[in-house]
């Protein structure tokens, strides 16, 4: 089930969502070159909830290429991603930048054909208890189980875009450990973000 609403892109200073428009069913966020963005994911109030997330083909936690095996993270509410993870307590800001520079990660780590792609699982919480996974401080955030691949699974952009995440200043954001046992698949999605301009040349007004 694709939920494109449970998914979205914002300002991390100012928590305002970037304009947007659904696209053939995609939604399609209009983000600055140069600024940095930050991803939002939805989950239960009520109880813990894990997201695999990938952002440009690269795994979120590991900066790996995204894999269904992969770990995911744990939280109550919602989440906000606002960089790759550097360790356990810093990510690097997710940054908007133009492509053919080799400035995004996605072209240092070869998944330049996901570049302007954001992809997520969300999973409900299991009864059976498996390895321990990382929690955040300030909200439950933890390490768990999987998402899509680097170029699989439908990683496909509409038509080419302009920017990709670069990895910015690093920020505070810390996590922790806890337990944590895999559901059911609650929803996943996959939204697409370029600049205002990019949009444009694609014949997407935004």
């Amino acid at each position: 089930m694709h939920e494109p609403q449970n998914l979205t892109i914002l300002d991390p200073i100012t928590s305002q969502l970037f304009p947007s428009l659904v696209v053939g069913g995609r939604l399609c966020v209009a983000v600055v070159a140069g600024q940095p963005f930050a991803i939002k994911v939805a989950g239960h109030s009520y109880s813990r909830t894990e997201a695999v997330l990938a952002v440009d083909g690269r795994d979120t936690l590991t900066n790996r290429p995204a894999d269904p095996s992969a770990s995911g993270i744990i939280f109550n509410g919602a989440y906000v991603c606002k960089g790759f993870r550097v360790s356990e307590t810093e990510v690097r800001e997710f940054v908007a930048a133009q492509l053919g520079q080799g400035l995004t990660t996605a072209e240092r780590d070869n998944t330049a054909q996901c570049s302007g792609l954001i992809a997520a699982v969300v999973y409900s919480e299991g009864q059976v208890m498996r390895s321990s996974t990382l929690e955040s401080f300030g909200g439950p955030v933890t390490r768990s189980g999987g998402v899509m691949r680097g170029g699989g699974d439908g990683l496909e952009s509409l038509s080419r875009g302009s920017v990709g995440a670069a990895a910015g200043q690093s920020v505070e954001s810390r996590v922790g450990s806890t337990s944590w046992t895999r559901g059911r698949e609650m929803w996943r999605a996959l939204i697409e973000y370029d600049t205002r301009e990019g949009w444009a040349a694609r014949t997407i007004i935004i």
